[in-house]
């Protein structure tokens, strides 16, 4: 699973400042590492590929969404801080992994409930 997002990662390192005509800045390297990282644990649990899209201050941003649910996950230009987003119906969740690492791991669990839901 994670190569071919490796290979997406590395092809957005490619971007120029200001790649959205907005002024954005290129990818960060630091932030690259940090995702890669992340990735290598979301494939121990086996989740589906997310979107991985580029933020426009120089991090990198992975995105699960499915019928009422979201999941984002936020890696910081500078690769020191994970921050997650999490919104259903009924509730939005949203914090830093370094702040609180439970509440990350307990949002990453209702991703997986969510996505074998929707698979089985």
């Amino acid at each position: 699973m994670t190569w071919p997002l490796l290979a997406f990662i590395d092809r957005l390192l490619s971007l120029e400042a200001n790649w959205d005509s907005y002024g954005a800045l290129p990818v960060k390297r630091s932030a690259a590492r940090r995702a890669f990282l992340f990735l290598v644990q979301a494939a121990e649990h086996d989740f589906i590929q997310p979107a991985i899209v580029p933020t426009n201050r120089g991090g990198l941003q992975f995105e699960w969404h499915f019928p009422d649910y979201d999941f984002e996950v936020r890696v910081s230009p500078d690769g020191s801080a994970i921050e997650f987003f999490e919104e259903t119906s009924a509730d939005t969740l949203e914090g830093r992994l370094e702040d609180d690492p439970g509440m990350f791991e307990a949002a990453l669990t209702r991703l997986l409930e969510r996505q074998r839901m929707l698979a089985g």
